[in-house]
């Protein structure tokens, strides 16, 4: 026996449905297909406004960045840079840059170019301390506070009786390098380069070689690079621009001894006192005043009278007397 199903005897008892007629079964085909399109219809609608959306905030993104990029200003020049080395005097004619007059006072930017016309004269004062003066006719360029390139022309280095800091000074020239020992020299170049030195040396670093120079000394480098020693003079006319165009002492306080070795030393002679006595007082002499805008021979002349004296240049001397 099996259990009895009141749903299947139903089932039975009401026997098959009857077929679904077949215009109906049509209608609902239809009807389905046609939602069915509708629905890929909206989706495409959909699709085409969500990438028409993208689209248009890519171009609005492009436009403000080409706008953008057209109204920002151009990015400044980078900062100049102070070098550290500062005009002190000018006789005559010289620029730095594109013509612009060297300005006593000012300090120079990195990698300024630095002009004198024919017969001007220019000092300037390196971070170092080092007194940097230019002959006429000469160019060149600051590369840090304590080095200079020559182009052209000549440069006289005088590191000082006294050096004011460790450093050395560093003159670069398209035949050699020069640096300074604690000294006096000239450096002239026209094609040729020649070293002149008149107190302490110089090393000379050319393409093959290391050279040394000293006092009374003088290098010649010719273009192919060829090397010829000769004596040279610490005094007399071809240091006479170099003594033109010196910076003149600051005497306020300072002694007589202090000035007359300073006058010496840009000379380039010794100082001889006529007597003792004389000698033994100018440590203690203090000077007042001051001698800007005066020659070499000017200022001695003037600090001497002051002080009671008197001085007579002779060769390779000055001479102190009453």
């Amino acid at each position: 026996m099996t259990e009895y199903d009141p749903i299947e005897a139903l089932l039975q008892a009401t026997g098959p449905r009857p077929a679904i007629p077949a215009d109906r079964t049509d209608r609902v085909r239809r009807a389905v297909r046609a939602g069915w399109h509708d629905e890929l219809a909206r989706s495409a609608r959909a699709a085409r406004l969500r990438w028409g959306i993208v689209f248009a905030a890519a171009a609005v993104v492009v436009a403000a960045v080409v706008v953008g990029m057209r109204g920002f200003p151009p990015s400044p020049p980078p900062a100049a840079v102070p070098s550290g080395v500062s005009v002190e005097r000018v006789v005559g004619l010289a620029w730095t840059g594109p013509q612009t007059p060297l300005a006593v006072g000012s300090i120079l930017v990195l990698e300024s170019q630095v002009t004198t016309g024919a017969g001007a004269l220019a000092a300037l004062r390196a971070r170092s301390g080092h007194s940097v003066r230019l002959d006429g006719a000469t160019s060149v360029r600051i590369e840090s506070g304590e080095t200079f390139a020559l182009e052209r022309g000549a440069i006289y280095v005088d590191s000082g009786a006294e050096s004011e800091s460790g450093a050395g000074i560093r003159i670069d020239t398209p035949l050699g390098a020069i640096e300074d020992l604690g000294t006096q020299f000239a450096a002239r170049f026209d094609g040729a380069l020649t070293v002149s030195v008149r107190e302490g040396a110089v090393t000379v670093q050319t393409a093959t070689e290391r050279l040394v120079a000293e006092a009374g000394q003088a290098l010649r480098i010719d273009p192919s690079g060829r090397v010829t020693r000769s004596p040279s003079p610490v005094e007399g006319p071809d240091w006479a621009w170099a003594e033109t165009i010196a910076p003149m002492m600051k005497i306020e306080g300072r002694s007589l001894q202090e000035f007359l070795d300073w006058v010496a030393r840009e000379r380039g002679v010794r100082v001889r006192f006529k007597n003792a006595e004389i000698e033994g007082k100018a440590p203690g002499i203090v000077l007042k005043g001051a001698i800007d805008g005066m020659t070499l021979e000017q200022a001695a002349a003037s600090v001497l009278a002051t002080c009671g004296l008197s001085g007579r240049w002779e060769p390779g001397t000055l001479v102190v007397t009453r």
